[in-house]
């Protein structure tokens, strides 16, 4: 089993298979060669011919896999019960600074210079030299074909009216600190530029659009508004809100255990066609005011009133401006795509639609749950009934499109959900385009980030999954993944110990105990995730002002930052050398930054999507342009055009 995995990290499967599957596709491929077939459409059935042969191989592994491991555990517990046999018959900083006076702080300093000197000119070694060549290489020749292909496109997949903070300001709803927080930076100011996302797990690769917003005039104040109302939206919608794919398993072992499955129980989704482009201005407007009026405290936030809060939205809506080949565009229906308001009006606008629904859910003891803009529901209705009901709810409002589906086995966000006869089935949704991909093992990246991969994938396993036999599955595909990946079997076997050992659930790795699992299942389930922990927080005091317009917390002198790019190679020393120059220099026994605690901000260099990727216009389409009073000011303060008039 284990020479099998080892082949997988090499990726050499056994020549026999390889050839079997080379054979079975000789037909194919000769179809694909002939010329009378479109080129274009020729690639394409290319690609999917290959990608299908991909899962079969990931498949048909995922499958041999389990069947030895299975075969070893027998053998196993055989061994274990002759054991027990045998044992029966046997029994029978102040402010921030400090002066160098020893003269080994004084050397600190040239000491750390040498040691960056030689970490930077130090030769790396010729494995990594050969691997960085190459990938330059290919690099290159790939942004060569880019330049000669301008009919292919890269990219990732899928899936200046700032007037009114004035007015804030004057009237004391925020101080002079928040409102510098808010107002763009004209040095950094921007225009929006649209882009487009392809969505390849959908047939005929649609496409997202998305407005790039992030140095636009009024993304702060976007920002603002999100912060303000999505913990007002979520604790009044919170009922009838789905966070992620562990609340959906929460909700439906909740419903099971009040005793609402039956055999005949469906499951419906739907989804809302394009909600963030579709909502009428004015309508959003309004569901967003009568929404202000009913939720929030004396009708407003912290000092905020309706009003302010009202005129802020109306801001954002209007400048909704962006390039877009060459041209000018202001989205006059919806809100940008990108925008963090947007998210947030959507879901009010939704939430007046649903309450109808909502209700007659309540009603009938079933479950309605809407992760942004889509649906998951739960009924004992006939088919007939949940179709005429779902019908209804379309011809509601001519702004909202759903499409919807019912049956007794559906997908919603990450998960897989069955209801057979009678009993509830959880596992793992995985989507058919989807390829088993993770962070590469070879990719540049702080070793850390390696090390949790493998713990936060079983945890979500664990998390989603129902019973052990598909959680081993879930287990399984993630150890053909990472081996893919190129991660050593060794790390991932001591990564996966690492896992069952914290969480008491070795039992669950040596032959599957299903009471074991049950009992682990659970408690990790019902243990909030980070993103809960923080979204409680958020709703606790709903009069606190969003983080960005808070007063920012003081520099904490205990804890020093060493910031500094991570490079595989000579660099990997850094932490280490950086620390010991720390301690031999100023953090030694007796020096007044002794209790100084050391932490180190990495960043990582540019990916292949920084240097592949290109969706912005041309800068000069962006940036914002000075006015003749402003570019007279800068002449004058330009030393060289002083010399000019001069001479």
């Amino acid at each position: 089993m284990e020479v099998l995995r080892k082949r997988m990290s090499l990726r050499r499967l056994p020549q026999l298979f390889d050839k079997i599957l080379d054979q079975s596709i000789v037909s194919i491929q000769t179809m694909l060669s002939r010329p009378i077939l479109n080129k274009d459409r020729c690639a394409s059935m290319a690609s999917r011919c290959s990608k299908t042969i991909t899962q079969y191989k990931f498949d048909m592994m995922a499958m041999t896999i389990p069947i030895a491991q299975d075969t070893a555990r027998d053998h196993t517990q055989l061994a274990d019960d002759a054991k027990n046999k045998l044992r029966l018959l046997d029994g029978c900083l102040d402010d921030h600074r400090m002066q160098l006076v020893e003269s080994r702080e004084k050397e600190g300093f040239p000491s750390l210079k040498r040691i960056l000197y030689e970490l930077q000119s130090k030769k790396i070694p010729r494995k990594l030299g050969i691997r960085a060549r190459r990938e330059r290489k290919v690099v290159r020749s790939i942004i060569k074909i880019l330049r000669q292909r301008p009919d292919i496109t890269v990219r990732r997949t899928d899936k200046s009216k700032v007037f009114y903070v004035a007015s804030l300001l004057k009237k004391g709803a925020i101080n002079h600190e928040q409102h510098k927080n808010m107002s763009p930076k004209t040095d950094a100011l921007e225009l929006a530029h649209l882009h487009f996302i392809p969505k390849p797990h959908k047939p005929d690769t649609p496409l997202r659009p998305i407005v790039a917003a992030i140095h636009a005039p009024a993304t702060e104040v976007s920002k603002f508004l999100n912060d303000l109302l999505a913990p007002v939206f979520l604790r009044v919608a919170r009922k009838a809100t789905f966070i992620n794919g562990i609340d959906l398993v929460r909700a439906l072992e909740k419903y099971v255990t009040d005793g609402q499955l039956k055999p005949t129980t469906l499951f419906i989704t739907f989804d809302v066609e394009n909600l963030y482009t579709m909502i009428p201005r004015q309508g959003a407007l309004e569901a967003l005011m009568q929404f202000l009026e009913r939720h929030l405290r004396n009708k407003k936030i912290g000092i905020l009133r309706i009003d302010d809060i009202m005129r802020m939205a109306r801001l954002v809506l209007d400048t909704n401006i962006f390039a877009y080949e060459n041209k000018y565009y202001r989205q006059i229906r919806g809100g940008a795509m990108g925008s963090a308001f947007t998210q947030t009006l959507a879901n009010i606008y939704m939430l007046d639609w649903e309450q109808k629904l909502i209700q007659d859910q309540e009603a009938d003891k079933e479950i309605y749950g809407r992760y942004i803009d889509d649906v998951f529901m739960t009924t004992n209705s006939t088919f007939d009934q949940v179709k005429e009901k779902l019908e209804n709810a379309h011809r509601k409002d001519p702004n909202i499109r759903i499409s919807y589906s019912i049956q007794s086995t559906i997908d919603f966000l990450d998960v897989t959900v069955s209801n057979d006869n009678g009993q509830l089935k959880t596992t793992i949704f995985h989507k058919p385009a989807a390829e088993p991909y993770i962070l590469p093992y070879t990719s540049d990246h702080p070793r850390h980030v390696y090390h949790n991969i493998p713990y936060a994938a079983l945890l979500r396993a664990g998390r989603i999954c129902s019973n052990v036999e598909d959680f081993d599955i879930e287990r399984i595909r993630i150890d053909l993944s990472l081996l893919l990946n190129e991660y050593p079997p060794s790390f991932v076997s001591k990564h996966f110990h690492r896992f069952f050992q914290l969480n008491q659930a070795m039992p669950v790795l040596e032959r599957l105990d299903s009471e074991v699992y049950h009992e682990i299942h659970q408690n990790l389930l019902h243990t909030p995730t980070r993103k809960e922990k923080q979204l409680e927080e958020t709703t606790e005091d709903l009069d606190a002002l969003p983080e960005m317009l808070q007063k920012k917390k003081p520099w904490d002198s205990n804890v020093m930052y060493a910031k500094y790019n991570f490079e595989s190679g000579p660099r990997l020393a850094f932490q280490s050398e950086f620390r010991t120059w720390w301690k031999q220099h100023f953090g030694h026994a007796g020096s007044s930054v002794e209790h100084v605690q050391l932490k180190f901000a990495v960043k990582t260099n540019h990916t292949l999507e920084d240097i592949l990727v290109h969706k912005k216009p041309p800068r000069h389409m962006l940036k914002r342009k000075p006015n003749t009073t402003e570019q007279r000011t800068a002449n004058q303060d330009n030393p060289l055009t002083r010399k000019l008039k001069t001479t």
